[in-house]
Parts: C-alpha cells; sequence; structure tokens
C-alpha cells in the first residue's frame, strides 16, 4: 500500500496533473501562438528556427539563402516584437479583468 501511496503522491506533484499549472501552462502556449501569428513571415522562420528549433544563425542563412547579418537583423526585430506582442497581451488581459 505504501507504494501506492507514493505513485499518488507523484502525480499530485507532478506539474500537469495541476489544473492551474494547466491552465498557465495553456495560456502561455496561447499567447505564443498569437505573438507569433502576428510578426512578419520573414521574421517568424528566424525567430522560430533560433529561439524554437535552436538552430545557428549560420544554418538559418543557410536554410533561407541569405546573408547571416540579414539573419542578425531579422532575429532582433523579431525579439522587439515577440516582447512587446507579449507585453500587449498582458496589458489586454489585465485590463480585461482578468488576472
Amino acid at each position: 500500500e505504501q507504494g501506492n501511496l507514493e505513485f499518488y503522491e507523484a502525480v499530485d506533484e507532478n506539474p500537469l496533473s495541476d489544473p492551474e499549472e494547466q491552465a498557465q501552462r495553456r495560456e502561455a502556449e496561447r499567447q505564443l501562438q498569437e505573438s507569433l501569428e502576428s510578426m512578419a513571415l520573414e521574421r517568424r522562420a528566424v525567430f522560430v528556427m533560433f529561439e524554437l528549433e535552436g538552430l545557428p544563425t549560420s544554418a538559418i542563412a543557410d536554410i533561407l539563402g541569405i546573408p547571416q547579418g540579414t539573419v542578425h537583423s531579422r532575429l532582433h526585430k523579431a525579439r522587439l516584437e515577440f516582447t512587446e506582442s507579449i507585453a500587449r497581451q498582458d496589458t489586454t488581459r489585465k485590463v480585461g479583468g482578468v488576472p
């Protein structure tokens, strides 16, 4: 019986089994998706390849057939857009009355 109790305690400690944690994760995923969709395709591609897929800028330049300096420029602009989009979403959410 002790083994079963440990199993249930482990499930309770799993962040995915916590409804509040699941809601926060879904909200973060929604914000990410909304931010990505608002970006221009050329910046979104660079952002996703670098930030989410972990590709180096040299590989991104090769894949897209653009200079590495252009990758750096697009990545910088995409990061600014992403940060501003998340901030806007947080402000809108707070103004709307949802904490």
